[in-house]
């Protein structure tokens, strides 16, 4: 089966773009059926991503402190880390692997998500692998069904672990989809 929707998820030590992204997740999904697809995963060198001229924000590098331990290690780990041309080669090639169309990404939000990628691309020179027609908000849709936010954890979640986070936005979307009309989800 074919997921024409994939749910993404950046962990970075900024807010604005050009900012130094750690970890680009994404997750593969579809709304009818409900079902999850392949997902993806990888962590970015720090030191290579800086070499490409991404910033650190010292805010942001304080909000890290407040994490759980849990979060804060996957970020500090580097031992798996790629460098950054090579993590956006491979995230771009999980978006585009096998599709016959353009997927749609979600992001919550995906000014943020989607922009910081978008600006990481474009700083190595290469183009967007997604259309900025498809891209989605999460956080939107959860202003229908606000008791939703937070529902779709799993009792190991680890909150701002980038993976995890993509699973948990499924479900939220999953949700909400169940309590409103069902046929405004499928799109072509």
């Amino acid at each position: 089966m074919q997921h024409n929707h994939i749910m993404v998820d950046i962990e970075t030590l900024g807010n604005q773009p050009g900012s130094l992204i750690l970890s680009i997740a994404a997750m593969e999904f579809s709304f009818d059926p409900q079902k999850k697809g392949d997902s993806f995963y990888v962590k970015i060198d720090v030191e290579d991503a800086q070499r490409h001229g991404l910033k650190i924000n010292a805010d942001t590098v304080l909000w890290w402190m407040k994490q759980s331990e849990e979060a804060r290690q996957e970020v500090i780990n580097q031992s798996n880390a790629v460098p950054l041309v090579d993590a956006l080669a491979r995230f771009e090639s999980f978006v585009n692997r096998g599709r016959t169309t353009n997927p749609y990404l979600w992001a919550k939000s995906p000014r943020f998500d989607l922009g910081i990628l978008g600006d990481a691309y474009r700083k190595i020179g290469r183009i967007i692998p997604w259309s900025f027609r498809n891209e989605r908000d999460v956080r939107t849709l959860l202003h229908l069904e606000p008791g939703v936010k937070g529902m779709g954890k799993r009792s190991d979640h680890i909150a701002h672990h980038a993976l995890d986070d993509c699973d948990v936005q499924i479900n939220e979307l999953w949700m909400v989809q169940d309590s409103v009309n069902a046929s405004i989800w499928e799109v072509d």
